[in-house]
């Protein structure tokens, strides 16, 4: 295709009539689009029992006085790397939060991908869209759940001071219980907090490299560490399927 040609489809393609502008949805003008790219996504699913939930770049948003900054949105899926279902962050709306922005978008993922509750999928969700509420609503709802957290997202759970890590040796670990729902600290190279809803407090053990001796050797891992780590892994492989 010669580039006018291009140019003149891509100046005047439309995916909405001007008619139905709706000025609240700032993407009222590929919303048909996308709608029918969700939908057949969920109709083409192949829904198995890992599904994560992460955060890529789409769209752009211009902040006064500052460059372009892209801002993250969510993906949900399969362990395959299939891309199940996803949302596209406009900017934020007056529409009441259960969960915060980020919560909330976890909640309408597995609502439009139609995630069945009590049948034994197990979500794995990256931080930036955790809280101690989402996690206890997941659990109620018989949705099995583990997320890394931050740690202003704890909330009522107290865990040591940041501080108090650094002292203590790698492989270093502590469990707090609030709710339905389990921390776990973790030191590895720095000290990292995850939460579940349905993982036990089993310790399992993970090589790592040591400087002092030159070899790898073995330190204890919390068994929700390692189960995150291993099924967290939908979204890069999606990734690394796209950049082939």
């Amino acid at each position: 295709m010669r580039l006018n040609r291009f140019e003149v489809l891509l100046r005047h393609i439309h995916f909405n009539h001007n008619a139905n502008i709706d000025r609240s949805d700032r993407l009222y003008k590929i919303r048909p689009l996308l709608n029918s790219l969700n939908e057949n996504f969920k109709k083409q699913r192949g829904l198995d029992e890992h599904l994560s939930i992460d955060g890529k770049h789409y769209a752009k948003q211009y902040i006064k006085g500052k460059p372009i900054r892209f801002k993250n949105w969510a993906l949900l899926c399969s362990s395959n790397g299939y891309m199940i279902s996803f949302e596209i962050y406009t900017g934020k709306s007056d529409a009441e939060k259960v969960f915060g922005l980020d919560g909330d978008v976890v909640m309408s993922l597995l609502h439009k991908s139609e995630v069945p509750s009590n049948q034994g999928y197990k979500i794995f969700v990256n931080n930036y869209f955790t809280s101690l509420s989402l996690l206890n609503h997941l659990s109620e709802n018989k949705i099995c759940a583990t997320a890394t957290v931050r740690d202003i997202r704890t909330e009522k759970c107290p865990f040591p001071e940041s501080t108090s890590w650094k002292s203590k040796p790698r492989g270093s670990h502590s469990f707090v219980s609030c709710d339905n729902v389990t921390f776990v600290q973790w030191k590895d190279n720095k000290a990292v907090t995850l939460g579940t809803n349905f993982e036990s407090n089993d310790i399992v053990t993970t090589s790592r490299w040591c400087k002092e001796t030159k070899t790898k050797k073995q330190i204890p891992q919390p068994k929700i560490i390692a189960g995150y780590n291993k099924h967290m892994g939908g979204f890069d492989k999606m990734d690394g399927l796209i950049a082939l």
